[in-house]
Protein backbone atom coordinates (compact mmCIF):
# COMPACT_ATOMS: atom_id res chain seq x y z
CA UNK A 1 0.00 0.00 0.00
CA UNK A 2 1.59 3.32 -0.80
CA UNK A 3 2.47 5.51 2.26
CA UNK A 4 -0.02 8.51 0.95
CA UNK A 5 -3.08 5.88 1.21
CA UNK A 6 -1.37 4.83 4.65
CA UNK A 7 -1.82 8.37 6.09
CA UNK A 8 -4.91 9.28 5.17
CA UNK A 9 -6.68 5.58 6.61
CA UNK A 10 -4.64 7.07 9.79
CA UNK A 11 -6.06 10.06 9.62
CA UNK A 12 -9.42 9.17 8.88
CA UNK A 13 -9.83 6.23 11.58
CA UNK A 14 -8.27 8.77 14.42
CA UNK A 15 -10.94 11.14 13.20
CA UNK A 16 -14.06 8.55 12.96
CA UNK A 17 -12.80 7.10 16.73
CA UNK A 18 -12.74 10.81 18.27
CA UNK A 19 -16.20 11.59 16.75
CA UNK A 20 -17.89 8.25 18.07
CA UNK A 21 -16.19 9.40 21.49
CA UNK A 22 -17.25 12.59 21.18
CA UNK A 23 -20.99 11.71 19.99
CA UNK A 24 -21.17 9.01 22.81
CA UNK A 25 -22.03 6.53 20.57
CA UNK A 26 -19.10 3.96 21.90
CA UNK A 27 -18.27 3.19 25.59
CA UNK A 28 -16.31 1.23 27.21
CA UNK A 29 -16.40 -1.00 30.32
CA UNK A 30 -12.53 -0.83 30.90
CA UNK A 31 -10.46 2.14 32.51
CA UNK A 32 -8.58 2.45 28.95
CA UNK A 33 -10.92 1.80 25.58
CA UNK A 34 -9.18 -0.68 23.74
CA UNK A 35 -10.19 0.50 20.86
CA UNK A 36 -8.71 4.12 21.26
CA UNK A 37 -5.40 2.59 22.57
CA UNK A 38 -5.40 0.37 19.54
CA UNK A 39 -6.18 3.71 17.52
CA UNK A 40 -3.77 5.49 19.08
CA UNK A 41 -0.41 2.88 18.76
CA UNK A 42 -1.11 1.95 14.88
CA UNK A 43 -2.30 5.88 13.95
CA UNK A 44 0.30 7.15 15.70
CA UNK A 45 3.31 4.53 15.00
CA UNK A 46 4.55 7.16 12.37
CA UNK A 47 5.04 9.59 15.46
CA UNK A 48 6.59 7.55 17.51
CA UNK A 49 9.28 6.25 15.24
CA UNK A 50 10.43 10.25 14.43
CA UNK A 51 10.64 10.90 18.06
CA UNK A 52 12.62 7.60 18.84
CA UNK A 53 14.77 8.65 16.01
CA UNK A 54 15.50 12.14 17.25
CA UNK A 55 15.80 10.95 20.66
CA UNK A 56 18.48 8.60 19.59
CA UNK A 57 20.11 10.98 17.59
CA UNK A 58 20.14 13.55 20.80
CA UNK A 59 17.75 16.52 18.85
CA UNK A 60 14.30 17.45 20.39
CA UNK A 61 11.43 17.74 17.66
CA UNK A 62 8.12 18.08 17.39
CA UNK A 63 7.23 14.74 17.08
CA UNK A 64 9.25 14.46 20.19
CA UNK A 65 6.90 17.23 22.12
CA UNK A 66 3.45 15.18 20.77
CA UNK A 67 4.42 12.28 21.81
CA UNK A 68 5.45 13.24 25.80
CA UNK A 69 1.42 14.92 25.75
CA UNK A 70 0.27 11.23 24.35
CA UNK A 71 1.84 9.65 26.73
CA UNK A 72 0.88 12.38 29.60
CA UNK A 73 -3.17 12.45 28.51
CA UNK A 74 -2.89 8.32 28.65
CA UNK A 75 -0.91 8.65 31.73
CA UNK A 76 -3.59 10.96 33.68
CA UNK A 77 -6.67 8.51 32.22
CA UNK A 78 -7.53 11.48 28.83
CA UNK A 79 -7.19 9.04 26.09
CA UNK A 80 -9.51 11.57 24.22
CA UNK A 81 -6.96 14.32 24.07
CA UNK A 82 -4.61 11.86 23.40
CA UNK A 83 -6.22 11.03 20.25
CA UNK A 84 -6.60 14.90 19.72
CA UNK A 85 -2.87 15.39 19.48
CA UNK A 86 -2.33 12.25 17.11
CA UNK A 87 -5.37 13.61 14.98
CA UNK A 88 -3.33 17.25 14.68
CA UNK A 89 -0.15 15.67 14.35
CA UNK A 90 -0.89 13.79 11.51
CA UNK A 91 -2.60 16.25 9.89
CA UNK A 92 0.43 18.51 9.95
CA UNK A 93 2.34 15.60 8.42
CA UNK A 94 -0.25 15.01 6.10
CA UNK A 95 -0.25 19.11 4.77
CA UNK A 96 3.52 19.10 4.80
CA UNK A 97 3.28 15.92 1.95
CA UNK A 98 0.65 17.58 0.07
CA UNK A 99 2.46 20.61 0.09
CA UNK A 100 5.67 18.23 -1.07
CA UNK A 101 2.98 16.61 -3.84
CA UNK A 102 2.46 19.66 -5.21
CA UNK A 103 6.18 20.89 -6.00
CA UNK A 104 6.57 17.39 -7.62
CA UNK A 105 3.24 17.91 -9.76
CA UNK A 106 4.69 21.40 -10.65
CA UNK A 107 8.26 19.69 -11.86
CA UNK A 108 6.13 16.84 -13.32
CA UNK A 109 4.24 19.92 -15.93
CA UNK A 110 7.98 21.15 -16.50
CA UNK A 111 9.22 17.91 -17.76
CA UNK A 112 6.39 17.52 -20.11
CA UNK A 113 7.58 20.42 -21.91
CA UNK A 114 10.88 18.49 -22.90
CA UNK A 115 10.33 16.46 -26.11
CA UNK A 116 11.53 12.71 -25.57
CA UNK A 117 12.67 12.58 -29.66
CA UNK A 118 13.93 14.95 -31.85
CA UNK A 119 15.34 15.08 -35.41
CA UNK A 120 19.05 15.50 -36.53
CA UNK A 121 20.90 15.96 -39.11
CA UNK A 122 23.65 12.86 -39.47
CA UNK A 123 25.37 12.04 -42.28
CA UNK A 124 23.51 13.67 -44.74
CA UNK A 125 20.25 12.46 -43.29
CA UNK A 126 17.25 13.64 -41.04
CA UNK A 127 17.53 10.97 -38.42
CA UNK A 128 14.77 10.51 -35.23
CA UNK A 129 16.43 9.72 -31.62
CA UNK A 130 16.25 9.97 -28.76
CA UNK A 131 17.28 13.46 -27.01
CA UNK A 132 19.78 11.39 -24.90
CA UNK A 133 21.91 10.54 -28.00
CA UNK A 134 22.16 14.27 -29.29
CA UNK A 135 25.76 16.00 -28.71
CA UNK A 136 26.85 19.30 -28.83
CA UNK A 137 27.16 20.87 -32.13
CA UNK A 138 24.50 18.75 -33.88
CA UNK A 139 21.79 20.33 -36.07
CA UNK A 140 18.37 19.50 -35.28
CA UNK A 141 15.17 20.32 -37.44
CA UNK A 142 11.85 21.44 -35.87
CA UNK A 143 8.80 21.48 -37.78
CA UNK A 144 5.90 23.82 -36.84
CA UNK A 145 3.49 23.10 -34.10
CA UNK A 146 7.16 21.20 -32.42
CA UNK A 147 8.71 21.81 -29.15
CA UNK A 148 12.22 22.97 -29.33
CA UNK A 149 14.29 19.93 -27.73
CA UNK A 150 17.92 21.96 -27.26
CA UNK A 151 19.34 25.52 -26.56
CA UNK A 152 21.01 27.12 -29.51
CA UNK A 153 21.64 29.25 -32.02
CA UNK A 154 19.54 28.84 -35.11
CA UNK A 155 21.31 28.44 -38.29
CA UNK A 156 18.65 28.10 -40.70
CA UNK A 157 15.20 28.86 -41.25
CA UNK A 158 12.83 31.82 -39.73
CA UNK A 159 9.68 30.97 -37.49
CA UNK A 160 7.33 32.34 -34.84
CA UNK A 161 8.43 30.87 -31.30
CA UNK A 162 6.06 30.54 -28.24
CA UNK A 163 8.60 31.15 -25.32
CA UNK A 164 6.04 31.33 -22.72
CA UNK A 165 6.94 28.49 -20.61
CA UNK A 166 10.28 29.85 -20.10
CA UNK A 167 10.04 33.64 -20.01
CA UNK A 168 5.99 34.01 -19.70
CA UNK A 169 5.90 36.02 -22.72
CA UNK A 170 2.35 36.03 -24.30
CA UNK A 171 3.41 37.49 -27.86
CA UNK A 172 5.33 35.27 -29.77
CA UNK A 173 8.84 35.89 -30.68
CA UNK A 174 10.01 35.56 -34.48
CA UNK A 175 13.18 33.46 -34.58
CA UNK A 176 15.63 34.55 -37.85
CA UNK A 177 19.32 32.97 -38.22
CA UNK A 178 21.59 33.88 -35.39
CA UNK A 179 18.42 33.95 -32.62
CA UNK A 180 18.66 31.67 -29.83
CA UNK A 181 16.10 29.19 -28.70
CA UNK A 182 15.04 27.10 -25.73
CA UNK A 183 14.74 24.23 -25.36
CA UNK A 184 10.72 23.36 -24.18
CA UNK A 185 9.24 26.49 -26.38
CA UNK A 186 6.85 26.10 -29.35
CA UNK A 187 7.24 26.66 -33.04
CA UNK A 188 3.90 28.06 -33.75
CA UNK A 189 5.02 29.18 -37.64
CA UNK A 190 7.51 28.69 -39.76
CA UNK A 191 10.17 25.97 -39.11
CA UNK A 192 14.16 26.05 -37.79
CA UNK A 193 17.55 24.22 -38.09
CA UNK A 194 19.59 24.97 -34.70
CA UNK A 195 22.73 23.99 -33.25
CA UNK A 196 22.64 21.80 -30.43
CA UNK A 197 24.61 23.96 -27.47
CA UNK A 198 23.06 22.48 -24.09
CA UNK A 199 21.12 19.59 -23.64
CA UNK A 200 18.89 17.63 -20.89
CA UNK A 201 19.98 18.72 -17.44
CA UNK A 202 21.91 21.69 -18.53
CA UNK A 203 19.23 23.37 -20.70
CA UNK A 204 17.18 26.81 -19.58
CA UNK A 205 14.64 24.50 -19.10
CA UNK A 206 16.56 21.86 -16.98
CA UNK A 207 18.05 24.46 -14.74
CA UNK A 208 14.67 25.55 -13.85
CA UNK A 209 13.47 21.87 -12.96
CA UNK A 210 16.41 21.72 -10.83
CA UNK A 211 15.45 24.53 -8.67
CA UNK A 212 11.90 23.73 -8.01
CA UNK A 213 12.92 20.44 -7.20
CA UNK A 214 15.88 21.74 -4.20
CA UNK A 215 12.76 23.92 -3.09
CA UNK A 216 11.32 20.17 -2.16
CA UNK A 217 13.74 19.89 0.89
CA UNK A 218 13.89 23.49 1.87
CA UNK A 219 12.36 24.54 4.86
CA UNK A 220 10.51 28.00 5.53
CA UNK A 221 12.23 30.06 8.33
CA UNK A 222 8.91 29.71 10.27
CA UNK A 223 9.26 26.01 9.52
CA UNK A 224 12.66 26.03 10.98
CA UNK A 225 11.26 27.86 13.89
CA UNK A 226 9.16 25.07 14.84
CA UNK A 227 11.77 23.05 15.12
CA UNK A 228 13.31 25.02 17.39
CA UNK A 229 10.77 26.24 18.89
CA UNK A 230 10.47 22.44 20.17
CA UNK A 231 13.95 21.62 21.42
CA UNK A 232 13.87 24.31 23.64
CA UNK A 233 10.54 24.04 24.57
CA UNK A 234 9.40 20.71 25.73
CA UNK A 235 12.57 21.14 28.44
CA UNK A 236 10.94 24.43 29.50
CA UNK A 237 7.77 22.16 29.56
CA UNK A 238 9.15 19.04 31.68
CA UNK A 239 10.92 21.68 33.75
CA UNK A 240 7.95 23.24 34.64
CA UNK A 241 6.18 19.94 35.07
CA UNK A 242 8.88 18.87 37.77
CA UNK A 243 8.43 22.17 39.43
CA UNK A 244 4.42 21.55 39.92
CA UNK A 245 4.58 18.14 41.11
CA UNK A 246 7.05 19.21 43.79
CA UNK A 247 4.84 22.00 45.15
CA UNK A 248 1.44 20.37 44.50
CA UNK A 249 2.78 16.90 45.82
CA UNK A 250 -0.04 15.93 42.96
CA UNK A 251 1.49 13.99 39.74
CA UNK A 252 -1.75 14.27 38.16
CA UNK A 253 -0.98 17.86 37.40
CA UNK A 254 2.18 18.21 36.52
CA UNK A 255 1.39 15.76 34.01
CA UNK A 256 -1.80 18.41 33.24
CA UNK A 257 1.10 20.87 32.74
CA UNK A 258 2.22 18.69 29.95
CA UNK A 259 -0.41 18.25 27.84
CA UNK A 260 -1.93 22.07 27.75
CA UNK A 261 1.20 22.40 26.59
CA UNK A 262 1.07 20.34 24.05
CA UNK A 263 2.32 22.74 20.88
CA UNK A 264 -0.61 21.34 18.49
CA UNK A 265 -1.03 24.75 17.23
CA UNK A 266 2.12 25.33 15.94
CA UNK A 267 2.32 21.51 14.64
CA UNK A 268 -0.56 22.60 12.65
CA UNK A 269 -0.33 25.85 11.37
CA UNK A 270 2.98 26.06 10.53
CA UNK A 271 2.52 23.76 7.31
CA UNK A 272 -0.87 24.65 7.09
CA UNK A 273 0.03 28.37 6.35
CA UNK A 274 2.74 27.64 3.64
CA UNK A 275 0.47 25.33 1.86
CA UNK A 276 -2.46 27.71 1.40
CA UNK A 277 -0.16 30.13 -0.04
CA UNK A 278 1.68 27.99 -2.38
CA UNK A 279 -1.84 26.37 -3.55
CA UNK A 280 -3.34 30.11 -4.05
CA UNK A 281 -0.30 30.70 -5.96
CA UNK A 282 -0.20 27.90 -7.86
CA UNK A 283 -3.88 28.26 -9.00
CA UNK A 284 -2.38 31.72 -10.87
CA UNK A 285 0.14 30.39 -12.47
CA UNK A 286 2.84 31.20 -10.11
CA UNK A 287 5.65 28.66 -8.90
CA UNK A 288 7.06 29.24 -6.04
CA UNK A 289 10.48 27.41 -5.25
CA UNK A 290 10.60 27.14 -1.28
CA UNK A 291 8.67 28.46 2.10
CA UNK A 292 11.11 30.83 2.65
CA UNK A 293 10.87 32.97 -0.39
CA UNK A 294 7.17 33.43 0.99
CA UNK A 295 8.86 35.16 3.89
CA UNK A 296 11.04 36.88 1.84
CA UNK A 297 7.73 38.77 0.32
CA UNK A 298 6.76 40.76 3.12
CA UNK A 299 10.06 42.67 3.22
CA UNK A 300 9.65 43.19 -0.76
CA UNK A 301 10.14 47.13 -1.62
CA UNK A 302 10.53 46.90 -5.35
CA UNK A 303 8.38 44.82 -7.88
CA UNK A 304 9.85 44.69 -11.58
CA UNK A 305 7.39 43.89 -14.22
CA UNK A 306 7.16 42.17 -18.14
CA UNK A 307 5.81 44.14 -20.18
CA UNK A 308 3.81 42.35 -23.00
CA UNK A 309 1.87 39.93 -21.66
CA UNK A 310 1.75 41.01 -18.05
CA UNK A 311 0.78 44.40 -17.60
CA UNK A 312 -0.30 44.78 -21.33
CA UNK A 313 -3.01 41.91 -23.35
CA UNK A 314 -0.37 40.51 -25.54
CA UNK A 315 -2.37 41.89 -28.49
CA UNK A 316 -0.88 44.37 -30.98
CA UNK A 317 -3.34 46.67 -32.32
CA UNK A 318 -3.25 49.18 -34.89
CA UNK A 319 -3.46 52.70 -33.12
CA UNK A 320 -2.83 55.13 -35.97
CA UNK A 321 -3.14 55.16 -39.62
CA UNK A 322 -1.60 58.10 -41.52
CA UNK A 323 -1.80 58.77 -45.21
CA UNK A 324 1.02 61.28 -46.78
CA UNK A 325 0.57 63.22 -50.30
CA UNK A 326 -2.15 62.08 -52.08
CA UNK A 327 -3.10 58.72 -50.33
CA UNK A 328 -6.13 58.66 -47.70
CA UNK A 329 -5.86 56.48 -44.69
CA UNK A 330 -8.10 53.90 -46.51
CA UNK A 331 -5.68 53.47 -48.95
CA UNK A 332 -2.93 53.20 -46.71
CA UNK A 333 -4.73 50.25 -44.53
CA UNK A 334 -6.24 48.50 -48.00
CA UNK A 335 -1.86 48.35 -48.96
CA UNK A 336 -0.84 47.06 -45.79
CA UNK A 337 -3.71 44.44 -45.60
CA UNK A 338 -2.95 43.22 -49.23
CA UNK A 339 0.85 42.93 -47.91
CA UNK A 340 -0.14 41.18 -44.78
CA UNK A 341 -2.91 38.42 -46.54
CA UNK A 342 -0.57 35.46 -46.14
CA UNK A 343 1.65 36.72 -43.73
CA UNK A 344 2.64 34.37 -40.37
CA UNK A 345 3.84 37.20 -38.37
CA UNK A 346 1.71 38.36 -35.38
CA UNK A 347 1.38 41.95 -36.00
CA UNK A 348 -0.65 40.60 -39.40
CA UNK A 349 -3.42 39.86 -37.12
CA UNK A 350 -3.44 43.70 -36.11
CA UNK A 351 -3.88 44.31 -39.83
CA UNK A 352 -6.33 42.68 -40.69
CA UNK A 353 -8.32 43.46 -37.86
CA UNK A 354 -8.20 47.41 -38.63
CA UNK A 355 -9.11 45.97 -42.37
CA UNK A 356 -12.39 44.53 -41.15
CA UNK A 357 -12.80 48.03 -38.98
CA UNK A 358 -12.53 49.78 -42.75
CA UNK A 359 -14.86 47.27 -44.49
CA UNK A 360 -11.77 46.61 -47.05
CA UNK A 361 -12.20 43.94 -49.13
CA UNK A 362 -8.25 42.50 -49.78
CA UNK A 363 -7.30 41.34 -53.08
CA UNK A 364 -5.22 38.93 -53.80
CA UNK A 365 -2.06 39.13 -54.75
CA UNK A 366 0.66 37.38 -57.12
CA UNK A 367 3.35 37.01 -55.01
CA UNK A 368 4.91 37.70 -52.30
CA UNK A 369 8.53 37.37 -50.47
CA UNK A 370 8.99 38.02 -46.70
CA UNK A 371 12.39 39.24 -45.44
CA UNK A 372 12.47 38.23 -42.06
CA UNK A 373 12.90 40.80 -39.54
CA UNK A 374 11.97 43.62 -41.99
CA UNK A 375 9.03 43.03 -43.68
CA UNK A 376 7.29 42.35 -46.74
CA UNK A 377 6.98 42.78 -50.59
CA UNK A 378 4.81 41.66 -52.80
CA UNK A 379 3.60 42.30 -56.56
CA UNK A 380 -0.26 43.12 -57.01
CA UNK A 381 -1.59 43.99 -60.71
CA UNK A 382 1.51 45.50 -61.89
CA UNK A 383 2.49 47.76 -58.74
CA UNK A 384 4.71 46.60 -55.71
CA UNK A 385 3.62 46.87 -52.22
CA UNK A 386 6.91 47.18 -49.39
CA UNK A 387 5.77 47.39 -46.08
CA UNK A 388 8.05 47.20 -43.04
CA UNK A 389 10.98 48.94 -41.24
CA UNK A 390 13.49 52.03 -42.35
CA UNK A 391 15.93 49.09 -43.26
CA UNK A 392 13.57 47.87 -45.06
CA UNK A 393 13.25 50.89 -47.37
CA UNK A 394 16.94 51.35 -47.71
CA UNK A 395 17.51 47.93 -48.94
CA UNK A 396 15.05 48.70 -51.81
CA UNK A 397 16.40 52.36 -52.51
CA UNK A 398 13.50 54.27 -50.99
CA UNK A 399 14.45 57.49 -48.97
CA UNK A 400 11.85 58.34 -46.07
CA UNK A 401 10.93 62.23 -46.37
CA UNK A 402 11.33 64.12 -42.93
CA UNK A 403 7.38 64.67 -42.54
CA UNK A 404 7.23 60.93 -42.42
CA UNK A 405 9.84 60.27 -40.33
CA UNK A 406 9.14 62.82 -37.88
CA UNK A 407 5.80 61.39 -37.82
CA UNK A 408 6.98 58.14 -37.28
CA UNK A 409 9.38 59.23 -34.26
CA UNK A 410 6.29 61.35 -32.33
CA UNK A 411 4.62 57.50 -32.33
CA UNK A 412 7.83 55.76 -31.34
CA UNK A 413 8.13 58.09 -28.50
CA UNK A 414 4.50 56.87 -27.44
CA UNK A 415 5.94 53.33 -27.38
CA UNK A 416 4.04 52.44 -30.44
CA UNK A 417 5.48 50.12 -33.31
CA UNK A 418 5.89 52.24 -36.61
CA UNK A 419 5.59 50.47 -40.17
CA UNK A 420 5.93 51.93 -43.11
CA UNK A 421 4.19 51.66 -46.59
CA UNK A 422 5.52 51.99 -50.55
CA UNK A 423 3.90 51.73 -53.28
CA UNK A 424 5.11 51.92 -56.62
CA UNK A 425 8.41 52.29 -54.81
CA UNK A 426 7.25 55.20 -53.11
CA UNK A 427 6.55 55.99 -49.38
CA UNK A 428 3.08 57.10 -48.93
CA UNK A 429 2.06 55.82 -45.33
CA UNK A 430 2.44 54.89 -41.81
CA UNK A 431 0.68 52.26 -39.57
CA UNK A 432 1.22 52.36 -35.91
CA UNK A 433 0.95 49.40 -33.96
CA UNK A 434 0.65 48.79 -30.27
CA UNK A 435 -0.25 46.29 -27.18
CA UNK A 436 -3.58 47.48 -25.35
CA UNK A 437 -2.73 47.92 -21.57
CA UNK A 438 -4.77 45.62 -18.92
CA UNK A 439 -7.84 47.40 -17.29
CA UNK A 440 -6.79 45.26 -14.13
CA UNK A 441 -3.43 47.09 -14.72
CA UNK A 442 -3.63 50.07 -12.70
CA UNK A 443 -5.66 48.65 -9.71
CA UNK A 444 -3.00 46.34 -9.58
CA UNK A 445 -0.14 48.93 -9.01
CA UNK A 446 -2.19 50.73 -6.64
CA UNK A 447 -3.19 47.64 -4.33
CA UNK A 448 0.49 47.02 -4.27
CA UNK A 449 1.44 50.30 -3.51
CA UNK A 450 -0.82 50.12 -0.40
CA UNK A 451 1.10 46.83 0.63
CA UNK A 452 4.19 48.95 0.76
CA UNK A 453 5.69 47.97 -2.31
CA UNK A 454 7.71 51.76 -3.34
CA UNK A 455 9.41 51.11 -6.40
CA UNK A 456 7.82 49.55 -9.61
CA UNK A 457 10.45 48.48 -12.37
CA UNK A 458 9.32 47.98 -16.14
CA UNK A 459 11.78 45.29 -18.40
CA UNK A 460 10.64 45.35 -21.72
CA UNK A 461 12.30 44.86 -24.57
CA UNK A 462 11.22 47.53 -26.94
CA UNK A 463 13.45 50.28 -27.68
Amino acid sequence: MKDKTKDVLRLTSVGLVILVNLLGLWHSPFPLDPLVALTIVVAGLPIFKEAYSAVTSRSITMEVAMTIGIAASLAVGEALASMIIVFFTLSSEFIEEFTVDRSRRAIEDLVAFTPRTARVKRDGEVVEMAIEAITKGDIVVIRPGERIPVDGPVVDGNALVNQAPITGESVPVEKVIGSEVFAGTVIQRGFLEVEAMTIGEDTTLGRIIKLVEEAESSKAPVQRFADSFASRFVPLVLFLAVLVAILSQSVVSAVSVIVVACPCAVAIATPLAVVASVGKAAKRGIIIKGGVYLEELSRVTTVVFDKTGTLTLGEPQVTDVKGFDDHDDRDIITFAAIAELHSEHHLADAVARKALEYNVTVPVHQSCQIIAGKGVICEYVDTTIIMGNRELMTDNDLDVPRNVEEYMREREDEGKTTMIIAHDHHVCGVISVADVVRKETVEGLKELRLLGIQDFIMMTGDT
